[in-house]
């Protein structure tokens, strides 16, 4: 017969086989935090996802989805990388769901077999489906 000890890990008491050197990894901690939330929302009879989500921020820290970090970046400059050899950094103006973007004051760089082209433009609508990567704050490519 096993012998269980009661432990306490990160606020949370757990049931541990009494063995020497036995430690919760973080994995299990997480695992435990799910199993414990889905016996949470089974009882109320109702989805909660904040008790799980509260639960891991604490140990995870907060997370961020990639449209809220493109959110927190309207109004600042930003630096795209595009498909079809262009490269663009403007201000962010705004964004939809499918990522298309509106620039302003930006700055175009084309990258063809005779180099670089840089194009000044007052405006400009990006399709998202040519976006291949976004950086926040950055200045565009070496000239």
């Amino acid at each position: 017969m096993k012998r269980y000890n009661k432990r306490k890990t990160h606020g949370v008491l757990f049931d541990v086989p009494d063995q020497v050197g036995f430690a919760v990894t973080e994995a299990t901690y997480i695992q435990n935090l799910t199993t414990l939330s889905r016996t949470v929302t089974q009882f109320r009879g109702k989805a909660d996802l904040n008790f799980v989500d509260s639960l891991q921020m604490s140990l995870t820290g907060p997370q961020l989805l990639p449209l809220e970090l493109v959110d927190k970046c309207i109004g600042s400059k930003i630096h795209i990388i595009m498909k079809n050899d262009k490269e663009m950094v403007g201000t962010l103006l705004g964004f939809d769901g499918y990522v298309n973007m509106v620039l302003a004051d930006v700055t175009e760089f084309e990258f063809t077999a005779q180099g670089k082209r840089i194009t000044k433009l007052p405006h400009i609508l990006l399709n998202g489906s040519n976006i291949v990567m976004m950086v926040p704050g950055g200045e565009g490519p070496e000239i």
